[in-house]
């Protein structure tokens, strides 16, 4: 089996597991980044990105959090490999499924 890979290259904003004022900003700016530079620039021959898009989507609908506050701005965060990107996205649902009980 296949895993997801971006070009050698490719850099995302990623996100690192953050306060509650922008969880949602951050996990916005993870749909972008796999929407736009994952999707057109890596390799996805399992169509994981689509998977993780629709699982995003459920999430931030169903989070009552604010969004766009100034200083949680998608470009703000550090750009880093995608495998980086990967491991921070990891790391903040496991921050927010912590937290909530699950």
């Amino acid at each position: 089996m296949t895993a997801t890979q971006g070009q050698n290259d490719s850099e995302f904003y990623t996100p690192k597991p953050t306060e509650t004022k922008c969880f949602k900003s951050a996990l916005e700016c993870i749909y972008k980044e796999l929407n736009g530079t994952a999707r057109t620039e890596c390799e996805d021959p399992n169509h994981r990105i689509d998977e993780g898009l629709e699982s995003l989507e459920i999430k931030i609908d169903d989070l009552n959090l604010t969004t766009n506050l100034p200083e949680c701005a998608c470009e703000l965060w550090t750009q880093t490999s995608f495998s980086e990107f990967l491991d921070n996205y990891k790391s903040l649902l496991q921050r927010e499924n912590a937290a909530a009980g699950k």
